[in-house]
């Protein structure tokens, strides 16, 4: 049940309006305007991180990333201007477990937050595994030497294969993960470790 909450949002008067409104819904709710107060907060045990996706000294991704880590069973939702399928995607990679795009319905939130005692502990992880279970081994070493900066013609030489083979494999990866560019490919193998952040 979710009780005690962390509102990330750099926005004042989007952040006062918000606040006070789950207030009044009776949750008890901490506020953060950056990514490095908001970490700074998690040293609480919160039930629920809503988040908005960019901020000033960078994303919702990296505090619901954290949040997650030291605490599987908090609640994730994500707030953004952008919904495309491949946003919500790196949203579940990261770790939110919803997300809802700009401008949204309060009530929306309400319901997800009272509807959140059931688990949610895991869910992002079980699509990381499953997601990456679906790369044969020769993708899964090309994701990784992706994921470290590697162009192609450096995965190819790598692995002594064709530039044209590793951009195929490339381009396999990113559809079998329904990713749309390499930047999230590689917060896709940070987030499921495949590689160090």
């Amino acid at each position: 049940m979710v009780r005690r909450l962390l509102l990330v949002e750099d926005h004042a008067d989007t952040r006062e309006i918000l606040a006070n409104l789950l207030r009044r819904w009776g949750f008890e709710v901490d506020t953060a305007d950056s990514v490095q107060r908001a970490l700074d907060l998690l040293v609480e045990p919160f039930d629920a991180i809503i988040a908005d996706i960019g901020l000033p000294d960078g994303t919702g991704y990296a505090v619901i990333s954290e949040a997650k880590q030291r605490r599987k069973a908090v609640l994730g939702i994500a707030l953004s201007a952008y919904g495309s399928p491949s946003d919500i995607q790196v949203g579940k990679l990261a770790g939110f477990d919803h997300h809802l795009t700009k401008p949204f319905d309060c009530e929306r939130i309400r319901s997800l937050l009272t509807g959140a005692d059931r688990a949610h502990a895991g869910e992002p992880d079980e699509k990381l595994k499953t997601s990456h279970r679906r790369l044969t081994a020769r993708e899964r070493e090309v994701l990784q030497l992706i994921a470290k900066g590697k162009s192609n013609r450096a995965v190819a030489e790598t692995l002594g294969i064709s530039v044209r083979t590793a951009e195929t494999h490339r381009a396999n990866i990113l559809r079998k993960l329904k990713l749309d560019s390499v930047a999230n490919l590689v917060r896709y193998a940070v987030r499921s470790k495949v590689v160090d952040a």
